[in-house]
C-alpha cells in the first residue's frame, strides 16, 4: 500500500514522501556560486527549509554528475566536554555515515 503525502512541520522534507515545494526554485545564485568555486552560506531562521535545501542540492549535484557532494553534520563534535580526539572521530564517523546516503561506495574517501 502507497503511503499518502502529508505536509511536514519537522525535520527535512523528502519530495516522495512530503507535499513540498522545489527548494532549489530560484536559486540560480547558489548554482552560480558553485560554478565560480566561491563558498556561500546558507542562514535562515529555524524550520525554513535549510537542511531539505542542502540534501536537494547534494542530490542534483550528483546527479549531474560534476560533482561529488555530502551533506553531514558536526554537530555531535561541538561540546566542550569531549576530547578533540573523539570530536574527530564523530566527524568523520558522521562522514561515511553520510555517504551512504548521497553517494555510491565506490566513490567513498578512502579510511
Amino acid at each position: 500500500m502507497k503511503s499518502k503525502r502529508y505536509f511536514n512541520i519537522t525535520g527535512f522534507c523528502r519530495p516522495e514522501k512530503h507535499y513540498m515545494l522545489d527548494p532549489l526554485r530560484n536559486q540560480s545564485v547558489i548554482f552560480d556560486f558553485i560554478e565560480k568555486e566561491e563558498y556561500f552560506a546558507i542562514h535562515a531562521p529555524r524550520q525554513t527549509g535549510k537542511t531539505t535545501l542542502l540534501h536537494e542540492l547534494a542530490h542534483r549535484l550528483n546527479k549531474e554528475g560534476n560533482y561529488i557532494s555530502v551533506v553531514f553534520s558536526v554537530e555531535s563534535a561541538g561540546y566542550r566536554s569531549i576530547t578533540e580526539e573523539t570530536a574527530n572521530f564523530k566527524i568523520i564517523s558522521s562522514l561515511y555515515e553520510s555517504c551512504e546516503l548521497f553517494i555510491s561506495k565506490e566513490l567513498w574517501p578512502k579510511k
